[in-house]
């Protein structure tokens, strides 16, 4: 099935938004939102991106393995936070891209 052109466009202008970025972070949860980003970032960045899943006792197995596949077939670099607390009182991803931007 052909993708219809105004589809096309918007895909297009994803990739416009995310090249000059240089590289990215994606907040991966395995949804259909954060998949498609992490995709289209792997798309138009290759290695220069890196999607983040947090990993937490609310996230059942079989989404978290589904998300872990997904990434896995579709190449996409993958990181896995854990929710455990840290120091700062943080969580799951805050804590993540709190700890990441600190360490720049």
């Amino acid at each position: 099935m052909p993708v219809p052109p105004e589809l096309l466009l918007k895909r297009d202008g994803l990739y416009r938004r995310l090249k000059p970025l240089g590289r990215v972070l994606i907040a991966y949860s395995g949804g259909v939102d954060s998949a498609y980003l992490a995709w289209a970032a792997r798309e138009a960045l290759g290695e220069k991106m890196l999607a983040v899943i947090a990993d937490s006792p609310s996230l059942a197995r079989t989404q978290l393995a589904d998300a872990v596949a997904f990434a896995r077939e579709q190449d996409i670099p993958l990181q896995m936070s854990s929710s455990a607390r840290n120091t700062s009182g943080m969580t799951g991803s805050d804590a993540f891209i709190a700890k990441t931007n600190c360490s720049r």
